[in-house]
């Protein structure tokens, strides 16, 4: 979903970003975000969590093209004041969804200008684009003018950078298209989507009878009173071992081809003409009487006035389908190194190519062995690799070392309940509540965990923990569940300039 929305977004800040850069905007917020907390140097060096970020550093190499540290940066600037209120574990999963979002920009990128796609940027358009920017910012053009010069840079520098965003965001626009339009709808789908008939089903369960020949009985009874001039509803109320029987009289409602029914049933019910019972057909769960009420067929000017609409619903969910399925297919055929090596980690544990987060992991190891957040992942990239004993070595180095640290008790913890050593498991959670045991989020989590292992005493200390926490600060469950904060996430990306 987060995927999504940056995509989505990305005109918006792609452009945003040049001007703000153009503007000075600072960039220690966003490098403390992937290297530390303060800038190192003038020439933006910074030392951080994540090691050493030089702004002209190469972070990616993708089919050969070279992609510096910056362009990361720039696309993540505008985020900065959200991530500062998302915890350390959200601020690294975004981190990862940036990158990703990134690599897939180059790779499209590479594909338009392989494919010729020419595109061309008017005057027009750029001067829309800065004329939204100050409305947006309620910045005057002499005040943003003054803050240009003072940049050392020139209009024609700034109007050239806009321009050149706008290119690459219409070329991205114009593949997208491209792809889309191989996908075509044909008559009988818009057809299937539009028709639709409104029945009434007796359903004769074989569960609610002594044998199916007992269940046969009394479908061929309720058919006999039915062509004797019982109403059909009526039959239903009396017959009929489905709920919608004795309260509906049968009603199925309008249904549509794919609708959540047995196939069979659907097939019947636009097979029977309308005011018409059907024979007695039998499914896997007992036997049925449909008859048709109404008929909504693809045909006559009500069709046509909803014809066009249906095919363009049809097609904008087939073809985006379509789209990302290939650009997951070329960003999968691409050559691509992370030279980042946490980020790289990172990355590629969630690719599920733990072989390569362990090579970059082990690097990055290496050259800052004193850094928690890296045995960290290479303990969980062990774990995924199915390296399990030299996961549990790794938390239990990492936790000697570094024995305040909760987060690896915790990644610990779900390692041994993973497992099957629960009482492992529950040992270090409770390790967890030592030492984090004022954060709401992490208890809730911790709880559950414990409630999952059916560690009853732990559990319970924990949940007075919880309910506590939930007093004092005013709220409930509902607060912080991962679902929330993705949608605050979510909300985040659809306007990035708040």
């Amino acid at each position: 979903m987060i995927f999504r929305k940056l995509r989505e977004t990305s005109k918006i800040l792609i452009i945003v970003v040049v001007v703000t850069f153009a503007l000075g905007g600072t960039l220690w917020g966003i490098t403390s975000f992937i290297g530390g907390e303060q800038p190192r140097s003038p020439q933006g060096m910074e030392q951080g969590p994540l090691g050493e970020v030089d702004m002209e550093d190469t972070l990616l190499t993708i089919n050969g093209e070279e992609v510096p540290t910056m362009e990361f940066v720039q696309l993540a600037q505008q985020y900065m004041s959200h991530l500062q209120e998302l915890p350390d574990h959200q601020i690294m999963d975004f981190q990862n969804e940036m990158l990703h979002f990134l690599i897939e920009r180059v790779v499209i990128l590479q594909k338009a200008q392989a494919r010729g796609i020419e595109i061309e940027v008017s005057d027009e358009e750029v001067e829309e684009i800065i004329e939204g920017y100050l409305t947006q910012m309620g910045m005057e053009r002499e005040q943003f003018e003054q803050q240009i010069r003072s940049q050392g840079l020139t209009m024609e520098q700034v109007r050239e950078d806009v321009r050149n965003a706008i290119w690459e965001q219409n070329l991205l626009y114009e593949l997208e298209g491209t792809i889309r339009s191989e996908v075509v709808i044909d008559e009988e789908e818009i057809k299937e989507k539009f028709e639709e008939v409104r029945a009434r089903n007796i359903f004769v369960k074989f569960e609610e009878h002594d044998s199916p020949e007992e269940a046969r009985k009394v479908i061929e009874e309720a058919k006999t009173e039915i062509e004797a001039g019982m109403d059909f509803a009526e039959a239903a109320t009396v017959f009929s071992d489905s709920t919608l029987g004795p309260d509906k009289g049968g009603d199925l409602g309008y249904i549509k081809r794919g609708d959540a029914f047995n196939p069979l049933l659907i097939e019947t019910s636009f097979a029977t003409p309308e005011g018409e019972v059907s024979d007695i057909f039998e499914t896997e769960q007992g036997f049925h009487l449909v008859k048709v009420e109404d008929k909504r067929l693809a045909e006559g000017e009500v069709y046509e006035q909803e014809r066009a609409q249906i095919e363009q619903e049809l097609w904008s969910r087939r073809s985006e389908a379509h789209y990302n399925q290939w650009l997951d297919e070329v960003v999968a055929e691409a050559d691509i190194k992370v030279h980042h090596p946490i980020l790289g980690g990172y990355y590629w544990m969630s690719r599920d190519r733990h072989d390569r987060a362990l090579e970059h992991l082990r690097e990055a190891k290496e050259e800052n062995p004193d850094n928690p957040l890296i045995l960290n992942l290479l303990g969980q990239a062990f774990f995924r690799q199915g390296e399990t004993e030299e996961a549990i070595e790794t938390y239990e180095e990492a936790i000697n070392q570094f024995p305040e640290n909760w987060e690896l008790y915790f990644a610990l913890a779900d390692i041994f309940r993973e497992i099957g050593e629960y009482s492992e498991s529950a040992e270090n959670l409770m390790k967890v509540v030592d030492l984090q045991g004022e954060d709401y989020y992490t208890m809730l989590q911790t709880l559950r965990m414990l409630e999952g292992m059916e560690r009853h005493e732990e559990a319970e200390e924990v949940r007075e923990i919880v309910q506590k926490l939930e007093q004092d600060l005013g709220y409930g469950e509902q607060q912080l569940q991962p679902e929330v904060l993705e949608e605050q996430m979510e909300e985040m990306l659809e306007d990035p300039m708040d």
